[in-house]
């Protein structure tokens, strides 16, 4: 006898993403909703709940349940991806390495459009736009400083300062790092 495992019809992404306008109040306690940064709230003015019972159900053979959530499929994806990077970075004479596959990953538009977004909030905040030569320094810095487990002003003095020092690279300048940092937007602000 074969199982059969009930699984709801993936639904298309909207076409408009919803972004909430103005402060999200949690319901929280007044001191600890100023605490929490509204990225972390979850969104009260936006979202519809959707009932369970509307919902059409695909049913899956166990096989079929098995291919699709199972890991040989992911493990099998993650193996294809990796040679097909290796292969692909070789045709362009480029070696395998952590920058030159964050630049086959993602495009030079990519960046340009965080960019512009970015830029939007810098000038909100009366600061310098960011240009994608400079946002990619940044990206590369939040990668780096990613692996530290310390405050990011402690992590910038004791780790961050003495390895530019020692591997002769130019490390961005600490508050504009955290201006970029509080400012990265992937969407139009306008």
């Amino acid at each position: 006898m074969q199982l059969q495992y009930i699984m709801p019809r993936r639904q298309p992404p909207p076409t408009v993403p919803y972004i909430a306008k103005g402060k999200i109040n949690s319901g929280l306690p007044t001191a600890i909703d100023k605490a929490v940064p509204d990225a972390l709230k979850a969104c009260t003015t936006g979202w519809k709940e959707e009932s369970l019972k509307k919902r059409k159900f695909d049913v899956l053979t166990e096989d079929e349940y098995m291919n699709e959530h199972t890991g040989h499929g992911i493990s099998d994806s993650y193996i294809k991806a990796s040679t097909s990077m290796e292969r692909h970075l070789s045709q362009h004479a480029k070696d395998m390495n952590a920058s030159n596959t964050v630049s086959h990953l993602i495009s030079d538009t990519v960046f340009a459009d965080i960019c512009a977004y970015t830029s939007q909030e810098l000038a909100r905040r009366n600061l310098q736009p960011v240009d994608p030569y400079e946002f990619k320094r940044f990206y590369a810095t939040k990668l780096l400083r990613s692996r530290i487990n310390l405050s990011t002003k402690k992590g910038w003095e004791v780790f961050m300062k003495p390895l530019a020092q020692t591997h002769g690279f130019t490390l961005m300048e600490y508050d504009r790092f955290n201006n970029i940092l509080t400012s990265v937007r992937g969407y139009d602000g306008k």
